[in-house]
C-alpha cells in the first residue's frame, strides 16, 4: 500500500470513517482511486466514507457536519445523539445559515439556532433535547416529548 493510501487509512481511523477533500487536498488523487476501487463512497460533495459504513447513521451525521461545519444537526439526527437512540433516521437534517444543496439522504433548512439551544454530542453540533423534542412534534407527536422526558435529558 502506498503512503497516500496509508495516510487515508490513518485519517479514516481518526475521523471515525470519514475524510474530506477540503481537509486533505494532498490526498485527492488517492481518494479518487479508492472511490474507483469501491473502498470509499462520496457521501456528500467532497466528503467520503468507508464503503461498508456509508449507511451507518453516526457516519452519515459525521459526514454532514464535515460538509457543513457551521451547521447544526436537527430533528431525528439530534434526537439520536441526545435522547432517543432508537429513533429511525431518514434524511439527516441540518440547520444552515445560507442555502446549501445536499445529496440524497440529507436535508438542509435555512434556520439560525441560538447558541443556547446548541449542544455538542460526539463532537457534533446538535439542538438541545428540549428544542429537538419540540421540533419532532410535527412528525412524531407527543412521543418525542415523552422520549425526551423519559431520558431525563430535559424537563418541563
Amino acid at each position: 500500500m502506498n503512503a497516500n493510501r496509508q495516510d487515508i487509512e490513518r485519517v479514516l481511523r481518526c475521523q471515525q470513517g470519514i475524510i474530506t477533500r477540503r481537509g486533505h487536498p494532498q490526498l485527492a488523487d488517492a481518494m479518487a482511486w479508492m472511490v474507483k476501487q469501491g473502498k470509499l463512497r462520496a457521501v456528500l460533495p467532497g466528503v467520503y466514507a468507508v464503503s461498508s459504513l456509508e449507511h451507518d447513521p453516526i457516519v452519515r451525521m459525521r459526514a454532514a457536519t464535515a460538509w457543513a461545519p457551521e451547521a447544526v444537526l436537527i430533528g431525528a439526527a439530534a434526537a439520536k445523539l441526545t435522547f432517543w437512540p432508537d429513533i429511525v433516521l431518514g434524511d439527516v437534517q441540518l440547520a444552515v445559515r445560507t442555502a446549501r444543496r445536499p445529496a440524497k439522504g440529507f436535508a438542509t433548512v435555512r434556520r439560525v439556532i441560538a447558541p443556547e439551544h446548541v449542544v455538542m454530542r460526539q463532537a457534533m453540533r446538535c439542538t438541545t433535547p428540549a428544542l429537538t423534542a419540540l421540533d419532532l412534534c410535527d412528525s412524531h407527536g407527543g412521543d418525542a416529548i415523552d422520549a425526551a422526558l423519559r431520558s431525563r435529558q430535559t424537563t418541563l
